[in-house]
């Protein structure tokens, strides 16, 4: 997935993604166009990668950049 959707001006969010249902992988994607500048994700390591199943990871909205930025990764 490319993106999602950015919270409004002032206001902080922590998103938590799980892949907890599918024997698939996720692909999460770095700043890719597919999706608006705003709703753009910044990847640590600015790359793609696989989420397993029952792998997750945090994104935070930051307003600075105007981008969800990688909070942590499990």
């Amino acid at each position: 997935f490319t993106g999602m959707i950015a919270p409004p001006a002032g206001v902080n969010r922590i998103v938590t993604i799980i892949n907890a249902g599918t024997d698939k992988k996720l692909k999460p994607k770095d700043n890719d166009s597919a999706s608006t500048a705003a709703n753009r994700m910044l990847l640590a390591d600015e790359s793609d990668f696989d989420l397993p199943q029952g792998g997750s990871f945090q994104m935070i909205y930051n307003h600075n950049v105007s981008r969800w930025t990688t909070y942590s990764y499990y």
